[in-house]
């Protein structure tokens, strides 16, 4: 998230004022005077540490102002343009937050989630349209970054076929029509080879419920 210039300068800023709370017991004393919350500090090896420092920081950002100006060794506040850009910045990365929040709150397996989620977060960062210089170039690079990760996942088989044999997703997230047909043909193929290999040893009872299941799965993407 910190790689592009112009975040980077702007978090170092936003770090370096939450840092300033952190070791000015004046100064904390006077934001816990005003409100429970208190301000995050990012940490490297949590990306969404950044967007809720950013989060905290705008959402405490009137009182922080105050606090500042009575503090003359307190580093200096956000202008405006930058408040701005920091709004927009976490507008970019809130469907990321909420992504991860998602994900990482299942205790089951979530494969077949990978191709919507990854589908869905392309579309709210093509949606956002950013007014400040900075958050149109954070969107830039957050897509390019977003296309070299992303761009071939419906061609993973497996994730591929994880998720068109969920029923809340079917073939309705994919954006590549002829990874979705090549996923499609291969959970056929593999449903026909073991319906053909359990018809051989299967009595007339259990052949008439195989070829049901068959059909139930051959209509399995006309019901909604």
């Amino acid at each position: 998230i910190e790689k592009g210039k112009i975040v980077n300068d702007l978090c170092k800023k936003v770090k370096s004022i939450v840092a300033y709370f952190k070791h000015s017991v004046s100064a904390a004393d006077q934001l816990r005077a005003h409100t429970d919350l208190k301000l995050i500090q990012s940490v490297e090896t949590r990306w969404n540490s950044t967007y809720n420092m950013l989060y905290r920081f705008i959402e405490l950002s009137d009182k922080i102002s105050l606090i500042l100006l009575k503090c003359p060794t307190a580093p200096a506040m956000l202008i405006a343009s930058e408040l701005q850009t920091a709004k927009e910045f976490i507008s970019l990365l809130q469907p990321f937050e909420e992504a991860t929040k998602l994900v990482c709150g299942e205790s089951y397996v979530t494969a077949s989630k990978v191709i919507p989620i990854v589908n869905t977060l392309k579309c709210k960062l093509e949606e956002c349209e950013p007014t400040t210089d900075s958050g149109g170039h954070m969107k830039k690079m957050l897509l390019e970054e977003f296309s070299k990760r992303f761009s071939n996942i419906e061609q993973v088989s497996l994730l591929a076929i994880a998720t068109i044999l969920d029923p809340r997703f079917k073939n309705i997230n994919f954006v590549d029509k002829i990874a979705c047909a090549h996923a499609q043909n291969k959970v056929t193929r593999i449903i026909n080879e073991i319906t053909m290999s359990n018809l051989k040893n299967s009595d007339a009872s259990t052949t008439i419920v195989l070829e049901t299941c068959l059909e139930l799965y051959e209509n399995y993407f006309i019901i909604s």
